[in-house]
């Protein structure tokens, strides 16, 4: 599963790079004019004048953005952050609800065979479907099991399932081959277990069972089970599609089934459904043939042994395009007929890969297809069914006038990601959730070596892990919210909290300082071992150590301690518990330097939950230290123990550094001086660094800096004549990113100011140099790929820091090549915007924050006739961005009409029927809101306002439900932290949910920086002028 962004974790694509552009910029008070509220836009001045008014504005801006700020969200503090604070992680264990035990299934059977036949009654195509059949699903299903124990009752999960005490038949076979028929004694239905209990005989160990089921299903409206896509098609008709999301307990809302990782089974699958549409599922298809009239039934071939939550269906009217790869797999990539053509990189891209894994991994794609399908809805990014791959549009669709180079960028990867699980997850499977990190960290890993692949190493993708992978784990895993790679579950929510950046982001770089330890040739020998031993079957952390200790042994490996590599016990500290360690450098004589060790916290303000405070190796690591001394490249290898200090013989005239290209999963401080003289060597020679060293060090100093390790005066000082000669792509968006942080934290005192023009200052040369006709025109090279970004990169700060120039030339853009060319032509944006596509999103966005009203109508008009999604998204961000508070209320109340179209609303959350916004981009929606630090009070409180309305259309859904959750709550004060552990202490379902402790830690972290640290980063400023 690849997860959407930024549904939920801080998004760690490219692709959501303008999120952060606007979560960063303090916003303008006011429009620019007030002139021109009506729809004509003859605007009655001239351009030098809006040019001239723009300027003005931006540069009132500055002030008055931060006084308005920090008058509406500064609140006076009563309570004493020392004495008051609360206990901001609850133990799940604690909360209501059945554990994740009880929800277990019995161990008494196990499925070998499901045959499933299933008649979807799918409205507006050839067949007639009364009202009662409308959006259900008959099904008729036989499951063949074995009895390891003896039993008179199979348990199955189900949930919402309708049976009646005709739906249920047992038999057993007999030696002869015959079925004798079983009695039925009943069935019990579990809703809160999520089972179904049928009574039969006595079952007895060694036999073969067979349970005939047959029932209904209703086709859901949440995005999850079987559910139901809604889309316009180019007449303007609304067309369903039907399709199935089961991971990772949503196939028993389709199957009654085993529906745990460890049961696998072979799946015969059988699809009736209205003519006009296509049926697909995971094997392959042997015929459609017409049953009565207006209905076909399509069979498939039998799929390898898999876990239910594989299982996979899509019916609709969609089209393909379709080629063999080099080893003989058909790949076929589906959509809907309007963008059929948009999936000609992907099949490209899925096909190459896909031949490149088969020789990696030693083991050859089982299947003979492989489908990839764009889905309307879609609550993750993409899901790696076997054969039959379901992605959102915008990350499996491409079009070169509307995705920028960082879209083409998160297609190939989401399609290597998902590809890579067809082996790491697919064809072994962890044997319970608390080894996700196994499926996600592997192929979250591999998805930067796929990516490679398909793009012919054009996309930077080992510079692209430290700030995308690397850097997100490290943010997350300093918090006290985090959890260990593997953990065990105990209520039934953390298998949906399990989807996170420590399972994906810190597993995937776990598995790359491995990796590095071992060799890559020794890592991928040890793959090859355990998918060879594991194939079809489970596995858990212990089966991958075992097989990679194989490969160590071979190549004779040393570890800690002068002694071989003991892998399990190596890996164990690095994914039973939480955190990770800073490696600190001492001088202890000017012969000598120590390197010892301390976990990591950015804040220490809360304590971790309950189960994670004292982990077996007490927050302690043997670390695989590198380092390289003075202008030499020779990288030295040396291991820091757990227990004791690493001592070595280094001169105090010899330069060090560690961590060499950040292979290590952990953060590296130099005392003595140390940072002083590593600025000093950036500002005379940056490249004697290779740049993913030069982007630990940028990413370390800030680190340190946050926990009172060095100074932020030191820190500036640093970076600030370095900064100006970096050239490279990677060291300047790690300053970007990290210097962003302090910026948001100081939005709203006078200091954002300073910080800006400061920030101004230091990408004053890039700028100046930047090639912007080259990234306008060549934006889909993908031979230009990392210097586009640079570029890309480079505007958007500037304009961030409230250039004048850069938003001068920004809004002219706006006007000239967006709303002009589209207002009152009837066109969709898409079709008559000429903003080149990776500036379209703030451009956009600033365009109507510094806009007339009647522009707003513009974007909005123009939001409601849009078909493309990735256009969409651009247009929905846009609309988000207003200085009209009052506006944005009055449209995420739902009680904004627009004259041309009376009955649709911004939000979605409350009635998804009144909506320009689908279930499954709600959480960016609250993103895009979040990112106008003007909107953020009334995002609060609306949250407080709405709860009950909103859990209850979105509580099937953890992911969405988290992202609305960390969009509306943004805190920097006690009262705020009280008033929601209040109202939390109030509602119980709240309790269990992650994302409202995350934003309580977070606030506590914000409140200390300010008090610790915001008047050190003022003071600095002040001594500048």
């Amino acid at each position: 599963l690849m997860i959407g962004r930024p549904y939920g974790i801080p998004n760690r694509r490219a692709l959501h790079d303008e999120f952060l552009y606007t979560h960063r910029m303090g916003r303008s008070s006011k429009p620019l004019s007030d002139s021109n509220s009506n729809l004509s836009f003859s605007f009655s001045f001239g351009m030098k004048k809006v040019l001239a008014i723009v300027v003005l504005a931006i540069l009132l801006s500055v002030v008055l953005s931060s006084l308005i700020t920090y008058v509406l969200t500064r609140q006076p503090r009563t309570f004493n952050p020392e004495t008051d604070r609360e206990d901001s992680i609850p133990d799940v264990s604690d909360t209501s609800g059945p554990s994740a035990e009880a929800l277990r299934l019995p161990s008494s059977l196990y499925p070998e065979n499901y045959r499933l036949q299933v008649k979807v009654y799918l409205p507006g195509y050839g067949a007639k479907i009364d009202k009662a059949h409308n959006l259900t699903a008959d099904v008729d299903l036989t499951i063949r099991m074995g009895v390891v124990q003896s039993t008179s009752e199979i348990v199955l999960n189900s949930k919402e399932l309708i049976y009646t005490d005709q739906s249920f038949s047992v038999e057993r076979k007999v030696k002869s081959g015959e079925l004798s028929a079983l009695s039925f004694t009943g069935f019990k239905v579990e809703k809160e277990l999520e089972k179904v209990t049928i009574n039969t005989d006595r079952l007895n160990v060694g036999d073969t069972i067979y349970l005939k089921i047959k029932y209904s299903a209703r086709i859901l409206d949440i995005l999850g089970g079987l559910y139901v896509n809604t889309y316009k098609d180019a007449a303007g008709n609304t067309k369903l599609l039907a399709m199935t999301q089961m991971e990772p307990t949503d196939a028993r809302r389709m199957v009654p089934c085993f529906d745990e990782p460890s049961y696998k089974a072979t799946w015969d699958v059988t699809v009736e459904h209205p003519e006009g549409t296509v049926a697909l599922s995971n094997g392959l298809e042997t015929g459609t043939i017409p049953t009565s009239a207006g209905w076909q039934l399509t069979t498939f071939k039998q799929t390898p042994k898999m876990s239910s939550y594989l299982l996979a269906i899509v019916v609709g009217d969609i089209s393909k395009t379709e080629k063999t790869n080099e080893n003989g797999v058909l790949v076929r990539v589906w959509a809907r007929h309007e963008t059929v053509a948009d999936t000609a990189y992907a099949l490209e891209a899925g096909a190459k890969v896909l031949a490149k894994y088969d020789e990696y991994f030693g083991i050859k794609f089982p299947l003979e297809k492989m489908d990839m399908v764009a889905c309307p809805d879609f609550s993750a990014g993409a899901m790696e069914n076997w054969g039959l791959v379901t992605y959102r549009e915008t990350d499996l669709l491409y079009n070169a006038e509307t995705y920028g180079m960082n879209e083409k960028q998160r297609v190939a990867t989401v399609v290597a990601h998902e590809l890579a699980h067809q082996w790491f997850g697919n064809l072994v499977t962890m044997g319970w959730w608390d080894d996700l990190w196994l499926n996600e960290g592997f192929a979250t890993l591999v998805e930067y070596d796929g990516t490679d692949i398909i793009s012919d190493k054009n996309y930077h993708m080992e510079e692209d892990f430290v700030r995308d992978a690397q850097d997100t784990a490290f943010n997350h895993d300093a918090l006290p919210t985090s959890q260990p790679c593997s953990f065990k579950i105990d209520k039934a929510i953390e298998v949906a909290e399990a989807f996170n950046a420590i399972s994906y982001d810190k597993g995937g770089s776990v598995l790359r300082m491995i990796r590095s330890v071992l060799g890559p040739a020794v890592f991928q020998e040890g793959l090859k071992v355990y998918l060879e031993k594991h194939k079809y079957g489970n596995a858990a952390a212990a089966d991958l150590w075992a097989a990679l200790q194989v490969a160590a042994d071979n190549h004779k490996i040393q570890g800690p301690r002068n002694a071989p590599l003991n892998l399990h016990h190596f890996a164990s500290q690095w994914t039973t518990q939480m955190g990770f360690p800073v490696v600190i450098a001492k001088r202890l004589n000017s012969s000598f330097v120590e390197f010892s060790q301390m976990r990591y916290k950015s804040t220490s303000a809360t304590q971790e939950r309950l189960k994670y405070r004292n982990p077996e190796f007490g927050f302690k690591w043997d670390i695989p230290l590198t380092l390289t001394r003075g202008e030499g490249d020779i990288v030295e290898k040396f291991w820091v123990d757990r227990d004791h200090p690493l001592v070595l013989p280094l001169p105090a005239n010899e330069f060090f550094v560690m961590n060499i290209d950040s292979f290590g999963f952990y953060r590296t401080h130099y005392e003595d001086g140390g940072w002083k003289r590593i600025g000093k060597a950036l500002e005379e020679n940056h490249k004697r660094f290779s740049t993913r060293t030069r982007a630990r060090l940028i990413s370390d100093a800030f680190a340190m800096a946050q926990i009172g390790k060095l100074s932020y005066g030191d820190l500036f000082d640093m970076v600030k004549e370095y900064i100006k000669k970096e050239d490279d792509t990677l060291p300047l968006n790690i300053f970007n990113n990290e210097y962003n942080v302090i910026v948001s934290y100081l939005a709203s005192e006078p200091t954002g100011v300073d910080l800006n023009t400061f920030k101004r200052g230091l990408l004053r040369p890039q700028y100046d140099v930047v090639d912007k006709a080259q990234l306008v025109s060549f934006f889909s090279d993908d031979t230009l790929f990392w210097t586009n970004v640079k570029t890309n990169t480079v505007i958007k700060e500037m304009c961030s820091a409230k250039d004048p120039g850069c938003v001068a030339d920004e809004f002219k853009d706006y006007q000239d090549n967006f709303l002009t060319l589209c207002n009152g032509t009837g066109l969709m944006s898409s079709e008559c915007s000429k903003v080149a596509a990776p500036l379209r999103m703030r451009t956009y966005c600033d365009g109507v924050k510094y806009s007339t009203p009647g522009a707003y109508e513009v974007v909005q008009d123009l939001l409601i006739k849009e078909k493309n999604q990735m256009e969409g998204r651009a247009l929905l961000k846009a609309l988000t961005c207003t200085t009209d508070i009052a506006q944005l209320k009055r449209q995420i109340r739902g009680s904004y009409r627009s004259q041309l179209f009376p009955f649709r609303t911004l939000l979605v959350s409350l009635d998804p029927k009144q909506s320009l916004v689908r279930s499954q981009d709600l959480g960016t929606l609250f993103s895009y809101v979040s990112a106008n630090q003007l909107a953020r009070p009334f995002l609060f409180d609306f949250l407080f306002e709405q709860w009950d309305k909103i859990y209850e259309r979105l509580k099937e859904d953890n992911s969405i439900l988290s992202s609305v959750v960390k969009g509306c709550v943004n805190m920097k004060s006690m009262q705020q932290i009280h008033q929601l552990v209040t109202w939390r202490n109030a509602h119980a379902e709240t309790k269990s949910m992650h994302a409202f402790s995350e934003k309580i830690a977070t606030a506590y972290k914000l409140i200390d920086w300010n008090r610790d640290y915001g008047q050190q980063v003022s003071d600095y400023f002040s001594k500048q002028k």
